[in-house]
C-alpha cells in the first residue's frame, strides 16, 4: 500500500452538485509501442495492446481507463497501479483488420515394439491475414498438452517458425506448455504457423476432454 500526492497543472472549480465531475490534473506526451496479440485456441480474434511507459515523476494509481483514438472512445478498460519509469499494458479491443484462422488434423496409429501402444498426432496450422497498410508483428500463443503421469508421453514433433518457451508469468497466470510465436504480416499477405504433438500412452487407457475419437 501506498499513497501519492498529485499537483495539479492549476486551480478547478467543481459544483456542488452531488455529481461526478472529471478534473484534469496533469498531461503529457509518451512514448507507446503498439503491439497485436492472439490465442487462437481460445478465440478467433487478433487484440492490440498499447505499452505505454509512465511519463510523470510519480507513481500511476490503479482503476477505470478510458481509451482514445484519433479523439473517439476506442474502449473502456481497467489497469494496475504503475510505478514511476514503469509501463502500463493497455487492451485496445479487438483488430478486424487481422484475421486469424486455426485447424486442427488428428491422427492415430498403434506404437511400440509390440505395437501395444497408441500414438495420437495432433497438427495445428494458424493462418493469419492482414488487411493494415503496413507490415506488423503479431504474437501467437499455443499451448502443448503437459503431464506428470508417466503412463502418458508427450512429444514436441515440429514447430515452425520455431517458438519460445512461454509460461505467462508476465500477466501474473503462470501457465505450463506455452508457446509464442512471433510471426511478421505484410499487408494483403497470409502467414501461417505449425504446430505438431504427439500424446503416447497404452492402448487400454483413453485422453479425457480430448480431441481422441474413442
Amino acid at each position: 500500500m501506498f499513497d501519492y500526492r498529485y499537483e495539479a497543472a492549476g486551480r478547478a472549480d467543481v459544483p456542488s452538485d452531488g455529481r461526478v465531475h472529471r478534473v484534469a490534473v496533469g498531461v503529457a506526451d509518451c512514448a507507446v509501442r503498439v503491439a497485436w496479440r492472439a490465442v487462437p485456441s481460445e478465440s478467433a480474434e487478433v487484440y492490440r495492446e498499447a505499452h505505454v511507459v509512465n511519463p510523470f515523476d510519480t507513481g500511476l494509481l490503479g482503476g477505470p481507463v478510458d481509451v482514445y483514438l484519433d479523439g473517439s472512445l476506442l474502449t473502456t478498460t481497467s489497469v494496475e497501479r504503475i510505478d514511476r519509469g514503469g509501463e502500463l499494458l493497455c487492451g485496445m479491443g479487438a483488430d478486424d483488420r487481422l484475421k486469424v484462422a486455426r485447424n486442427v488434423r488428428v491422427s492415430e496409429e498403434a506404437s511400440g515394439l509390440l505395437r501395444g501402444s497408441t500414438a495420437v498426432t495432433h497438427a495445428v496450422d494458424i493462418e493469419l491475414s492482414s488487411t493494415i497498410g503496413e507490415p506488423v508483428e503479431v504474437t501467437i500463443l499455443e499451448r502443448v498438452p503437459v503431464t506428470d503421469d508417466r503412463a502418458l508421453e508427450v512429444e514436441l514433433v515440429r514447430a515452425r517458425p520455431e517458438p519460445a518457451v512461454y509460461d505467462q508469468a508476465d500477466r501474473g497466470a503462470p501457465v505450463r506448455g506455452g508457446h509464442r510465436f512471433d510471426v511478421r504480416v505484410a499487408p494483403a499477405a497470409k502467414t501461417s504457423v505449425e504446430l505438431v504433438y504427439r500424446l503416447v500412452f497404452a492402448q487400454k487407457l483413453d485422453v479425457v476432454g480430448g480431441s481422441r475419437r474413442g
